[in-house]
């Protein structure tokens, strides 16, 4: 007959491969809000640290110069920003967390050196939700799929 201190020593790793799983699918810890629960939250400028699929050295060619950046005012659900190479201003919808960036944006039309503004617009326009991270930066998404992480500007 097993006592009770040699069952205790069995199960322990089953205990602690339990509280793995449990603790690993809670999401990631850096997550302050859940898409879409307080759109004041994004109002105002944000800069774009990085684009999904592109590495830091393909970010750097895109916008060699200036970063992109975009300024949401959700009082008028207006958005305008810099391309990297051109200004831009638009309206955006927001309804129950959802987003939805698709145009039509005016925009300057300086002749741009990089494919930096074509794949800023066309990934903006994939966006469907937001998160907010810790440390003042907000990720678009598409689903799970995180196209866009910028940080906010002051």
């Amino acid at each position: 007959m097993m006592t009770l201190a040699i069952l205790k020593r069995k199960l322990r790793p089953v205990y602690l491969l339990a509280l793995l799983i449990f603790f690993s699918c809670k999401g990631p810890s850096s997550i302050t809000t859940v898409p879409g629960t307080d759109a004041s939250e994004i109002d105002g400028a944000w800069e774009l640290v990085s684009l999904s699929g592109e590495n830091s050295d393909t970010f750097r060619q895109l916008y060699p110069v200036k970063k992109p950046f975009i300024k949401l005012s959700f009082a008028d659900n207006r958005i305008t920003g810099y391309t990297g190479c051109n200004s831009f201003s638009g309206g955006f919808t927001h309804k129950e967390g959802q987003l939805d960036f698709t145009g039509p944006f005016a925009s300057t039309k300086m002749a741009c050196g990089t494919e930096g503004e074509k794949v800023f617009f066309e990934t903006l326009k994939q966006a469907a939700a937001y998160r907010l991270l810790k440390g003042k930066k907000m990720e678009l998404l598409a689903g799970e799929q995180v196209l866009m992480q910028f940080r906010q500007q002051p």
